[in-house]
């Protein structure tokens, strides 16, 4: 070969070598963030997962994705569906994702209700449907004892669409600082008026000093989950 050709040559390589070198660096380099469909969930706090009392504030927590991770900005709208679920589902509310792609709503649930996320730009994307369930309120309204008898009441909080009179209260009670309670009466629900009912019931004590009641409203069949509704109530003597 010429010696002239041998500096020429020599650049040629060098230019090869430097690009294969560039590939190389090329393939080696993480891929751009890849952008798919978008992806809606909804979550219920873990610690009412079980279930809640009628009308109690409950934060739903959800996130907009696509492939490269959260949405910001996306409007989301919160639906629900109450017991017996039949019918359109209304809107509970609505809201705009955080630069993370996570929103949150505070919602009421007055019974059994089902809930859903929908994208608003794009109605057909919708998380996974959560219920939640929802008990009657017992609450204790007054307690009193005279010459060893105790008399007590409590009330019963639920939508006007739940009928709650007729229904079974069992009464327990505990003296002192003890933790065991001992049934000792049950009653039954009458009609107070619109969402209010009230049990009341008048049982003998064992002896003097101070004593914890406790009520428990027995399952409701239409709120569709066997787990009873319970209140309690402290009286010093």
């Amino acid at each position: 070969m010429p010696l002239r050709l041998r500096p020429a040559l020599i650049a040629l390589l060098a230019a090869a070598a430097l690009a294969g070198v560039s590939a190389v660096a090329t393939l080696g380099a993480s891929p751009p963030p890849v952008t798919g469909a978008p992806q809606l969930t909804l979550a219920l706090p873990r610690q009412d997962r079980a279930g809640v009392r009628y009308d109690t504030a409950v934060v739903l927590s959800g996130r907009v994705t696509n492939g490269a991770g959260g949405v910001s900005g996306v409007a989301v709208q919160v639906q629900f569906l109450r017991y017996p679920f039949l019918g359109d589902y209304l809107q509970a509310a609505v809201t705009t994702t955080a630069p993370n792609g996570r929103f949150r709503v505070t919602v009421h649930p007055q019974r059994n209700t089902h809930y859903r996320a929908v994208l608003v730009s794009n109605p057909a994307v919708k998380s996974a449907t959560q219920q939640l369930f929802a008990y009657p309120q017992l609450l204790p309204l007054t307690s009193q004892i005279r010459k060893l008898r105790a008399t007590v009441v409590f009330q019963a909080r639920a939508p006007m669409s739940i009928r709650l009179a007729g229904d079974k209260v069992s009464f327990y009670y505990a003296k002192g600082s003890a933790k065991r309670y001992r049934h000792v009466a049950d009653a039954l629900l009458h009609s107070l008026g619109a969402a209010l009912s009230e049990a009341v019931s008048s049982f003998a004590l064992p002896g003097f000093g101070s004593y914890k009641f406790y009520a428990c409203l027995h399952t409701i069949p239409a709120l569709g989950r066997p787990q009873p509704s319970c209140g309690s109530s402290s009286l010093p003597r």
